[in-house]
């Protein structure tokens, strides 16, 4: 680069921080060459790079169904949402609106849920809203039935929220 006399020029650049990067006090200084190739470097600033916070997942909106009463041929809808408060991203192999009919438990089913979404990956700060609907059919259980938000992390750990109840009728 050649500048005339007077003349100067802003330098502006950007480096991003991978995990593999080692973490601690760093440095950075302005350097340049003149033309009889001597380097001349400015003053050191220090900065610190820092490890990422994991991920941090958290229920941001809980489940909420779109009505307390289904209908044999009606539907129901069921949404929620999931914030990543950590530092780093995630991927959740699963995201389901889990529904148990009456008798029915978490961990032995039936499994008749409202619908999941698979393979998410959900960046630092993002949120993430699960939207499913199921239609009731005449042969579906009447009674008290409940749904709830659940997700599982990379680790194979299922983590449950709250019941929420409904009845189906004839």
């Amino acid at each position: 680069m050649t500048l005339a006399a007077g003349q100067s020029v802003t330098i502006s650049k950007t480096k991003t921080f991978p995990a593999t990067e080692p973490t601690d006090s760093w440095y950075a200084y302005l350097t340049y060459v003149t033309p009889d190739g001597v380097y001349h470097d400015g003053t050191n600033v220090a900065f610190t790079v820092n490890a990422a916070s994991p991920a941090k997942i958290v229920v941001t909106s809980p489940l909420a169904l779109s009505a307390k009463t289904v209908k044999a041929g009606g539907s129901l809808t069921g949404t929620a949402q999931l914030t990543n408060q950590g530092g780093t991203a995630i991927t959740l192999p699963r995201i389901v609106i889990a529904v148990r009919p009456p008798g029915g438990t978490h961990a032995d089913g039936p499994y008749l849920d409202l619908g999941s979404l698979d393979n998410v990956t959900i960046s630092p700060g993002q949120t993430v809203t699960i939207t499913k609907t199921k239609s009731f059919a005449a042969t579906d259980p009447k009674g008290a039935w409940y749904a709830y938000l659940t997700y599982v992390t990379p680790d194979g750990v299922y983590h449950d929220g709250t019941n929420v109840d409904f009845t189906v009728t004839s």
